[in-house]
């Protein structure tokens, strides 16, 4: 099926309103999340929907949807963006754009969950994330490669990068999450 990607860009903005969650936006309004428009869905809709755009679409469609709605500044085309990003076709360039454009920790976290945890080398691309000292980019990269641990079953890190994870820890300029996301693999590696 060939779709025409305005068309069906079109189609995915308009079903935000159905799934919407006004208390869930205005929530997280509240607490800082600055998005140009948030709907409030919730992701197991927004999963829903990706799925459905996964199996009507081709992976060329697919990639040339996400970038597009990547380049949304609204909270649901993002999270759908990285839900249909076709794996194989997520090249370092598309990786290093939208981890450079990380507007929240939920983005961050999504990033890292549904798509830099299945790219070819992976613990490379989250490593390079770590060291990039913007702050979005980092927990990106820690999310990343503690799932890199957890699949691969590695318990030993590189003394490098237990450095790296101690000074990210005992950092008081560092935020919580990225504090908590390094102390979650130094516990993981000493269990």
């Amino acid at each position: 099926m060939s779709i025409v990607i305005s068309d069906y860009l079109k189609e995915i903005r308009q079903s935000f309103r159905l799934i919407m969650n006004g208390d869930a936006a205005q929530s997280m309004r509240e607490k800082g999340l600055s998005y140009r428009v948030n709907w409030g869905a919730s992701v197991g809709d927004l999963q829903t929907m990706a799925d459905d755009i996964i199996s009507e679409t081709s992976e060329e469609e697919r990639l040339d949807l996400a970038k597009k709605l990547w380049q949304d500044n609204v909270r649901e085309s993002k999270l759908i963006a990285i839900m249909i990003m076709p794996i194989d076709k997520c090249d370092e360039s598309i990786v290093e754009e939208w981890t450079k454009n990380i507007p929240t920790i939920e983005i961050a976290e999504a990033l890292a969950y549904y798509l830099l945890q299945h790219t070819d080398n992976n613990n490379i691309v989250a490593i390079n994330l770590i060291d990039s000292g913007e702050e979005y980019s980092q927990l990106c990269g820690l999310h990343a490669y503690n799932r890199f641990l957890s699949k691969s079953g590695i318990k030993n890190i590189s003394e490098n990068m237990r450095d790296k994870l101690y000074n990210l820890i005992n950092d008081t300029t560092q935020t919580l999450a990225i504090r908590k996301a390094a102390l979650s693999i130094i516990t993981k590696t000493e269990e």
